[in-house]
């Protein structure tokens, strides 16, 4: 069994996941799962057996299959017809010897051209220092797992910085002595304040002595209650982010947000970063919602150019960021994590914040489906459509792959070969490609259904089912279909379902007139309970501007 399959092809016969020709709607795949730490389900299909594969994409190619022998290396005639300089390449490879082409060394193919890694990876940790969360367990606690985190998953050539926020942005200096720049003034000009200290902001693992002086100072309640006046709001999140993202520029890297902090749509943002001809006062005027959402969709475009990943870890029940939460987070395929005040153990904030080192950068990914096929969308994850394939910056451990097709499948088609290839540079800057090959047999569905990790049996194709009309914003399907399945599902799994959650969502909130400031975060800690993958689908529906259907 291919250990990176996190899917099943089963499926029930009245299971919207599939149409009447039989053949699935949804394909999901987590092509870095590890079984150590992601729990993926028994998987059935037909195993394919080792037989000879191509040099450039790693099919398995059969007897049947048209495909080339050159050199000792076998090309099939999928890769050669559409792009024949590559079946060139491999000619004057075989002339010019292996070396002449770097980068079909050690069974790595480009689909296409994609920026190298640094190798100078940047960290920068944002740490809300206000009062209020100052002085709880969960402050403590994510200081520690943090200090773990830099502890067990820095390496060598790893850098990182700490910034801190309350009423004013403090940035940490590692040079001769450490020491602390404040910068209380939060406009355009914080970044060029910081700039000229570039250098001594960044410190690696190394320096033993500069980071224990780092994490001694954070745990230092008397030093950050003197520097929070006493102050219990922080209003500097949004002005944080945006210096943390200028200070990495174009070499990528990872931010890290703990945020205790209520009130932080648009919070230390004020509204010169969006008009400078406005007149700054020392009376800030903070950016309302719709502003904000445009603020932070445009860091969110920004981290997705440069390959920056944004990590949110959140500790407020109250107004929680619109804009972050939707944006941000899910865009870059960072981790979102939102938490009960003082009601979460040192553990579970440790797994969380080691689960936060990616497994794979700048990846390509590259799909052969049968012909009576169409894939509609890619989901999941966000991936920039290109002329050959997707791409995005960064995959962790549990991204999921989601294939919504489409088409007619004939009577003949006993089964469908799906091959999906990843083409992706690592954290040290080596390349590498990832191909996971699958046979669906579509003959027999009568006991089949897909299944996701940590969701009821058949949820996937009634979650994508109520998502699509609630885009369409067919009030009367919605209920229709919630009600229909509420009844049926909860006979067969209980009351205590995601079916019943759903049920209870969209006939209090969505459908009765919205939500609130207040509910979405009850809705969104709710979903994240049961799973990040149904997190991810419908926070933008949670979380949009009018949100009422």
């Amino acid at each position: 069994m291919n250990p990176y399959i996190s899917f099943s092809s089963r499926y029930f016969n009245s299971s919207p996941t599939k149409d009447a020709t039989g053949f699935p709607k949804v394909i999901q795949v987590t092509p870095f799962a590890d079984n150590n730490n992601i729990p993926v389900p028994v998987v059935s299909f037909n195993t394919i057996q080792e037989m000879p594969r191509c040099s450039m994409c790693r099919a398995f190619m059969s007897k049947q299959m048209t495909w080339t022998r050159l050199g000792g290396k076998y090309i099939c005639g999928y890769c050669r017809q559409p792009n024949e300089k590559f079946y060139l390449r491999y000619k004057y490879m075989e002339r010019d010897g292996v070396g002449s082409f770097p980068e079909l060394v050690d069974d790595v193919y480009d689909f296409e051209y994609q920026p190298p890694t640094p190798k100078l990876l940047q960290t920068i940790i944002l740490i809300d220092t206000s009062l209020t969360f100052a002085q709880s367990n969960d402050y403590l606690y994510m200081i520690n797992a943090l200090k773990n985190y830099v502890d067990q998953n820095m390496r060598q050539y790893a850098y990182f910085a700490v910034i801190t926020y309350n009423t004013s942005v403090t940035c940490y200096k590692f040079g001769e002595s450490f020491s602390k720049i404040v910068l209380p003034v939060i406009d355009e000009d914080m970044r060029d304040l910081v700039i000229p200290h570039y250098k001594n902001l960044f410190c690696t693992i190394d320096d033993k002595a500069k980071l224990d002086a780092l994490f001694q100072s954070l745990q230092d309640i008397q030093s950050i209650v003197a520097d929070a006046d006493g102050l219990s709001k922080g209003c500097c999140y949004g002005a944080a982010l945006k210096l943390a993202v200028d200070l990495l520029n174009n070499r990528g890297g990872t931010v890290i947000d703990v945020c205790g902090t209520k009130g932080t749509v648009g919070c230390g943002v004020s509204n010169r970063l969006i008009s400078p001809s406005s007149t700054y006062t020392e009376n800030r005027e903070y950016l309302q919602p719709n502003q904000a959402l445009k603020f932070y969709q445009d860091i969110a475009i920004k981290c997705s150019e440069l390959g920056v990943v944004v990590n949110n870890f959140f500790f407020s029940r109250d107004y929680c960021d619109v804009a972050t939460l939707g944006e941000v987070s899910h865009i870059t395929n960072g981790i979102l994590k939102v938490y009960e005040p003082n009601k979460t153990q040192f553990e579970v904030l440790t797994n969380d914040v080691n689960a936060m080192t990616p497994s794979a950068y700048a990846c390509a990914l590259r799909m052969r489906i049968p012909s009576c096929l169409e894939v509609e969308t890619v989901g999941g994850h966000f991936f920039q459509r290109s002329a050959t394939n997707y791409a995005c910056s960064v995959m962790r451990k549990d991204t999921t792959l989601l294939f919504e097709l489409s088409g007619g499948c004939d009577a003949n088609y006993r089964q469908l070969k799906f091959q999906l290839a990843i083409s992706f540079s690592l954290a040290n800057g080596a390349r590498r490609t990832r191909v996971i090959n699958l046979e669906i047999d579509t003959s027999n569905f009568n006991s089949d259904v897909l299944r996701q990790p940590n969701l009821p049996v058949a949820m996937n194709g009634y979650i994508f089912k109520v998502i699509k009309l609630l885009k369409e914003k067919d009030l009367s399907g919605v209920k229709s279909e919630i009600e229909g399945w509420r009844n049926s599902m909860i006979q067969n799994i209980g009351k205590t379902d995601l079916t019943s959650y759903l049920y209870a969502l969209m006939t209090s909130t969505a459908v009765q007139g919205g939500l609130t400031n207040d509910l979405m975060y009850s809705e969104m800690y709710q979903l994240q309970r049961y799973s990040p993958y149904v997190l991810n689908y419908l926070v933008q529906f949670l979380y949009a501007p009018t949100a009422s259907f």
